[in-house]
Formats: C-alpha cells, sequence, structure tokens
C-alpha cells in the first residue's frame, strides 16, 4: 500500500512540475503582436542582361507594431511588368522577418517589375532594369 501512494505522490509531483515549466516558458500570455508594417529590404533596382537571373533575390521584411521582425506572414509574388519569370509565387517569412524570390529577366530590354503582396498591408514594388551587354570598344 506504501509503494502505492508513494508512486501516486510522484506522479503527482511530475505533473505539476510538468505544468509550472510549460507556464514559465511564456509568462506574457498569448501572443497579441500582429503584422504592421512591411518594407523593401534588398534586391531593388538591379540591372542585368536581358532573360538572365538577378545577382539578388527579391526580399522584403515584415514587421510588428514595435517595429521587431515578423515570422509566418505569406507573401505572394507576382511579375507585372516586363515578362520575367520568378522562382516562387509565394514565400513565407522567416525569423528575421524576411522572405525573398528570385527574378529571371524578361528577353527584351526594358524594366521588369515584379510586387510582393501580404494580405491587410501595402503591397511594395521592385524595379529592375533588362540591359543588353554593351560591346567592348573598337581599338
Amino acid at each position: 500500500m506504501r509503494s502505492l501512494t508513494h508512486t501516486r505522490a510522484f506522479l503527482g509531483l511530475a505533473a505539476a512540475s510538468l505544468i509550472v515549466a510549460a507556464c514559465s516558458k511564456d509568462s506574457s500570455g498569448p501572443d497579441t503582436r500582429f503584422p504592421a508594417g512591411v518594407a523593401a529590404f534588398s534586391g531593388d533596382a538591379q540591372v542585368a542582361a536581358p532573360s538572365t537571373p538577378l545577382p539578388d533575390p527579391l526580399t522584403v521584411k515584415v514587421f510588428d507594431d514595435q517595429g521587431s521582425p515578423f515570422a509566418g506572414i505569406v507573401v505572394t509574388w507576382t511579375v507585372t511588368a516586363g515578362g520575367g519569370t520568378l522562382d516562387v509565387t509565394s514565400s513565407t517569412t522567416g525569423e528575421d522577418g524576411t522572405a525573398s524570390a528570385h527574378l529571371t529577366l524578361g528577353p527584351n530590354p526594358g524594366d521588369n517589375v515584379v510586387t510582393a503582396s501580404i494580405p491587410n498591408l501595402q503591397t511594395i514594388t521592385f524595379t529592375a532594369t533588362a540591359e543588353p551587354p554593351q560591346a567592348p570598344p573598337a581599338h
């Protein structure tokens, strides 16, 4: 009988310890943060030859109302001009709040325009220019 009592006491103590440990991880309660803004982070205004991939990805950063990075937000990428192609149609922000897409420029010289959209936030526009390689100067 005594070992059954000890076992129950041990199990009760173990359960209480688990509850305290689970509650102590975040004493602030539920996460009340929300995505408050988005900005172009990098990759805008690149120039490359037509039909070639840009050297740097197009990247946005999503942040909360305190300016901290916001993870887990889906960004939708769309080519709106220039005929370029993207490696993804959507990507999700990581712990640093950024999401990226790689653009291959369209076949014709001129601007390629890409938008990054997030529901309930503004749309960010990136522009990249397709320029034919310049011929080397004649000697």
